[in-house]
């Protein structure tokens, strides 16, 4: 179990490209979905449904490391919303709990129930939340154009 939670978590982490600091929520938030993922085990249900014993509601699942924006009232002219980056679902609470920075200087975790999921512009789009997380230490020159030449063999 701890190498697929491993595994997991590493995929999820690589993808989306954050700073080790954020290696604690990408585990739980890999035990969360392999705790609602069916197992042939135990007759394909989810070790939530066989602990709670209702089923569980997929509807809430998002996906880890995509731009959210939650909503903000901080002033008639400000804006209505603040661009963050969803890593885990709150406990005991009603809402996600997203990293936001507000600005440069201040980062933060923020636990929202009024937060517009941008799903569709996580996948291959690293720099976007590079960006907004502040990591530095991408590894940008891992990918090299490579030419080679072939021979027919006749």
């Amino acid at each position: 179990m701890n190498q697929t939670l491993l595994q997991c978590a590493r995929c999820m982490h690589l993808n989306v490209g954050l700073s080790k600091e954020f290696w604690v929520k990408t585990i739980n938030i890999a035990i969360y979905l392999v705790n609602r993922s069916p197992s042939t085990i135990i007759n394909l249900k989810t070790p939530q449904e066989v602990w709670s014993g209702k089923p569980f509601d997929y509807i809430g699942l998002r996906i880890f490391g995509c731009p959210t924006y939650a909503q903000v009232n901080d002033g008639k002219l400000e804006p209505r919303a603040m661009k963050c980056i969803f890593l885990s679902y709150s406990t005991g609470v009603k809402g996600y709990r997203i990293w936001c920075t507000k600005n440069n200087r201040t980062k933060k975790f923020v636990i929202s129930r009024n937060v517009t999921f941008n799903e569709s512009a996580m996948f291959g789009q690293k720099e976007e939340v590079e960006n907004l997380v502040g990591n530095k230490n991408t590894n940008k020159g891992a990918h090299q154009k490579v030419e080679l030449e072939v021979e027919d063999s006749k």
